[in-house]
């Protein structure tokens, strides 16, 4: 008997130790090489993003990015990828080089007693050469653009590599530390200029997916997430649920492969032996 609950108190420690290493670490390192990531993305283009400045009449623009994201524990990631190299002008800042922005509304979030009616907060990645930086900011008016720089969130990381032409970048998210409780909406701004004169940068403008509405010809920016939070038009992101961004708009992502289960097989497969191993112990030790 006594061997039996000794072999039974191991089967539960096993157990225990194989779910525990086969949940899913992420590391952000700007590799896109998690099991969380999968091979389907949403292309931002002019087609189906929103530039901040409207290009003028007859002028295309060919910058756009590959942007997808994933649910993990008590987190959101995001992953973006560029499909141009990230230009940086010394001293950086806003305007000044490639720039990603994730902005953040929580449904009920207050500043005192008033709700919010544009975003709560948004969380910045800068391309610098000398090093990318991370910057997160809140919404100090609960009805007017006030960003303050704060201390960044335990938990908040962000991470870019360049490769080649591209910029790659994670970040990571925690829902607690933006005032979620199971949800929160978003919007992604990739801004850069074409070029660099000197240490003026040329023609930045910043693409936003999803789009938000048009504005008014006296004030176009009248939707954009600095003034108005637009709900209908926001990526909705649960903390219960996985997915990416294809999953939320008409735009399909240029590929659509199966996402990457093998963590979850390689799971099923050492449960399946530790089960099999512990049945033919108890069996052993009963003959004893």
């Amino acid at each position: 008997m006594k061997k039996t609950i000794a072999v039974m108190m191991s089967l539960v420690m096993l157990f225990a130790l194989a779910t525990a290493v086969s949940a899913a670490t992420v590391t952000v390192d700007g590799n896109f090489d998690d099991s969380i990531w999968s091979d389907t993305w949403t292309t931002v283009n002019s087609a189906n993003g929103k530039w901040q400045t409207p290009l003028a009449e007859g002028v295309t623009r060919d910058q756009a990015y590959d942007v997808q994201y994933a649910v993990e524990g008590d987190f959101v990631y995001v992953a973006v990828k560029t499909n141009f190299a990230p230009i940086g002008v010394d001293p950086y800042g806003n305007g000044k080089g490639t720039n990603l922005r994730f902005w953040i509304f929580v449904e009920g979030n207050k500043v005192g007693d008033v709700e919010y009616t544009l975003y709560n907060y948004f969380v910045n990645f800068a391309y610098n050469p000398a090093g990318d930086v991370l910057t997160v900011y809140q919404n100090s008016e609960a009805t007017e653009n006030k960003a303050a720089v704060i201390d960044t969130p335990a938990g908040t990381e962000a991470k870019g590599v360049v490769e080649g032409d591209s910029w790659n970048v994670e970040l990571k998210i925690p829902f607690a530390a933006f005032g979620a409780t199971d949800s929160l909406e978003a919007f992604v701004t990739l801004s850069s200029p074409l070029s660099v004169n000197g240490t003026e940068a040329v023609e930045n403008n910043a693409l936003y997916f999803p789009a938000f509405s048009a504005g008014t010809e006296e004030d176009t920016f009248a939707n954009a997430p600095f003034k108005k939070w637009e709900s209908a038009k926001a990526l909705k992101i649960a903390l219960t649920a996985e997915g990416d961004v294809s999953e939320d708009v008409s735009e399909p992502a240029e590929e659509s492969k199966t996402p990457d289960t093998s963590d979850n097989a390689a799971l099923y497969a050492v449960v399946a032996l530790v089960t099999l191993l512990g049945a033919a112990i108890v069996v052993k030790a009963r003959k004893a």
